[in-house]
Formats: structure tokens, C-alpha cells, sequence
């Protein structure tokens, strides 16, 4: 009896080391896939790296929606891309989950003049004269 019960109070140690473990899965996914962008945004580091790489955060998104550092870093690597209206959303889903963070507020007002000032070249380029 004794060591039934040892048995089975180890058989639920595993279950939960097990269980701790799949839980840790997205976590060291998303540390893994962080590394490998940050890489990949590095001067001369080649463009459909940099794709691949965004791509495979998007996916972690979908499994970690509430980490805010993941759609910050979602942000650099499609504004990196060139495509800053993304980068935008990415930064605002990272605001709606940690609204009380300066470093996301400076970030999307650095973006938001950025987006501003290739609208305004844009409209030049069309003859646009703001006066």
C-alpha cells in the first residue's frame, strides 16, 4: 500500500513537471524566435531571413496574443520590412496590453511621425503644397 501511494504521488510529480514543461514550450519558443529576429534585422542580414523570421513571429502571436515585448518586436521587424500600417497595429496591441509602458508610448509616437512624414513626401510628390 505504502508504495503504491509513493508510486502514485510520483506519477503526479511527473504529471506536473510534464505539465510545467508544456507550459514553458511558448515561453522558450518565443525567447528562441526573439534571438533569431533580432538577427536577422541586423545590417545586411538578408530580407527573406528577415520575412521568415516575422512570419514565425506571427505565428507565436497567435499562441502568446497577451505578451507585449512579442508585438513590439512584431513591430520592428515589419517596419524593417517596410510596411509601417502593421508595424502600427503591432504596437497598438502591445499599448492595449501594457498601457502604463513609456517605451511603447515613445514607440508609437516615433512611428506615427514617421508614417506622417512619408505621407507629407508622398503629397509633395503629387504636387500637394501644404501651406
Amino acid at each position: 500500500m505504502q508504495r503504491l501511494l509513493w508510486l502514485g504521488g510520483l506519477s503526479l510529480v511527473m504529471l506536473g513537471l510534464i505539465g510545467l514543461w508544456l507550459g514553458l514550450q511558448p515561453a522558450l519558443t518565443f525567447s528562441r524566435a526573439s534571438a533569431a529576429l533580432e538577427a536577422a534585422m541586423e545590417p545586411g542580414s538578408d530580407r527573406g531571413t528577415l520575412a521568415e523570421r516575422v512570419q514565425q513571429m506571427e505565428q507565436l502571436a497567435s499562441q502568446l496574443p497577451q505578451e507585449p515585448l512579442l508585438w513590439r518586436r512584431l513591430a520592428r521587424g515589419y517596419l524593417l520590412l517596410g510596411r509601417p500600417d502593421e508595424a502600427m497595429r503591432a504596437l497598438e496591441t502591445a499599448y492595449r496590453l501594457a498601457p502604463a509602458s513609456l517605451l511603447i508610448q515613445q514607440e508609437i509616437v516615433a512611428l506615427g511621425r514617421l508614417i506622417n512624414e512619408q505621407d507629407a513626401t508622398l503629397w509633395q510628390g503629387l504636387g500637394y503644397r501644404h501651406e
